[in-house]
């Protein structure tokens, strides 16, 4: 038992399975049993006229936030937000985008929204 200021009760925190975290030591024990969790975000998507997607940057290339609007005859206008440089807005077409999108995420890089998400807001 543990006791804070003016000898409150608080407890030690414990696994599900009710050891305490002290005796799991290391930090991948920890993981293991609690996993990073994606803090969950109540907005629906297709509530908004625009979707915010962060794309780590890869070599040279800068961290980019790229701000889709809803497609409209096979064009979506984008606004690009390079973490370097000046922004720019173009319309391009939505398999180019989605193309861009998905190459991020094979090379493994850090995608700011899920590739079913945005395929459904582009209508791919």
């Amino acid at each position: 038992m543990v006791t804070g200021p003016a000898g409150a009760f608080h407890p030690r925190p414990v696994t599900p399975d009710g050891r305490s975290l002290a005796a799991l030591g290391t930090t991948a024990a920890r993981s293991q049993l609690f996993p990073l969790l994606v803090p969950y975000d109540p907005t629906p998507i297709d509530a908004s006229d625009t979707l915010d997607v962060q794309l780590q940057g890869a070599g040279s290339e800068p961290e980019t936030v790229l701000r889709l609007s809803r497609p409209r005859g096979g064009v979506v206008r984008v606004a690009e937000f390079p973490a370097l440089g000046a922004p720019a807005a173009y319309d391009a077409p939505v398999a180019d985008v989605l193309a861009r999108v998905e190459r991020a995420a094979r090379e493994r890089r850090r995608v700011g929204v899920e590739l079913y998400a945005l395929r459904r807001w582009l209508g791919a």
